[in-house]
């Protein structure tokens, strides 16, 4: 197919997406591995993250990829998708490769990413990219506030995207950002802190990661969040300060936040004496305990 063939192919099969905010043109097309590979490329400016050595899985997608026709390049700038993109790219096959390409006036890129979450269309992209994006969005100019209007989301969860492209280059280095989840960046935010809270804490678990050192960037990846996990769950419990007392005939527990296990030592107190404590205890306790030692 001609490249003006194919511009009127995208023209002529226009439809019309309305939400509440705003009217958006779009295409759909399903392209062929040569289309694909003449008339499509990736956005350079959302810096994707894809794992060389990951086992190719085969070309089926789950949802549409999303993109922008260029009037300049001639070309559908894809915003989404990039691991299936990759995949199909470098397996040629008699499949289709479906794109959603926006035909509106200025700036493509960004209604791409609001056609994206309008349509609930957003398991092609990573938290990862909508970060990177959010972040170029940003810079542009644009409000996080108003980006939130365009995406229907709320505020916060910009906010929450936001976290991902202020992670240091230490920790950035050992993980591939595309693997990230909300949870796994929390995680990360409090390792940070520690570095002016506690530097030598911090250094400590940094030392950690470097022997977690793998050729196989996606067990690094895995191996490192786990650790991250671990260290700080062992730092706010080593933190926090557990009291006992009992009332009115039952054991009250007062505990500061962030320790999620219980452990009670009891020293100079007689097996027997002990053991009847233990059982009123579970019996009566209002929270659960892990009495895994039994003085018989």
């Amino acid at each position: 197919m001609s490249k003006n063939n194919f511009i009127d192919k995208l023209i002529s099969t226009k439809e019309t997406f309305i939400s509440t905010s705003k009217t958006i043109k779009y295409s759909k097309q399903e392209l062929t591995y040569d289309e694909l590979n003449e008339y499509v490329e990736y956005s350079p400016s959302l810096r994707p993250c894809f794992v060389e050595n990951k086992e190719v899985q085969g070309n089926k997608q789950v949802v549409p990829a999303f993109g922008y026709f260029s009037e300049e390049k001639k070309k559908i700038i894809l915003v989404s998708s990039f691991c299936d993109f990759q995949k199909f790219k470098s397996n040629k096959s008699d499949d289709k490769f479906t794109i959603v390409s926006i035909l509106n006036s200025g700036d493509n890129c960004y209604q791409a990413f609001t056609l994206m979450h309008l349509m609930k269309e957003t398991d092609g992209v990573s938290e990862y990219q909508k970060a990177m994006f959010v972040e170029h969005s940003v810079k542009s100019g644009r409000a996080q506030k108003k980006i939130a209007k365009d995406w229907g989301v709320h505020p916060s969860y910009i906010s929450k995207l936001m976290r991902f492209t202020k992670i240091n280059e230490v920790i950035f280095n050992k993980i591939i950002p595309d693997m990230l989840t909300h949870d796994d960046v929390d995680h990360i935010h409090a390792l940070q802190k520690l570095e002016i809270k506690n530097s030598k804490k911090y250094n400590n678990i940094i030392a950690g990661l470097e022997e977690l050192e793998n050729c196989n960037l996606e067990t690094q990846h895995v191996n490192t969040i786990k650790f991250i996990v671990k260290m700080m769950f062992e730092y706010k419990s080593a933190s926090s300060e557990t009291y006992l007392y009992r009332k009115d005939n039952k054991y009250i527990l007062l505990k500061k936040k962030g320790s999620s296990k219980l452990e009670i030592y009891f020293y100079h107190i007689d097996g027997e004496l002990l053991n009847t404590l233990i059982n009123d205890m579970t019996q009566t306790a209002k929270s659960y305990y892990d009495t895994t030692q039994r003085v018989d």
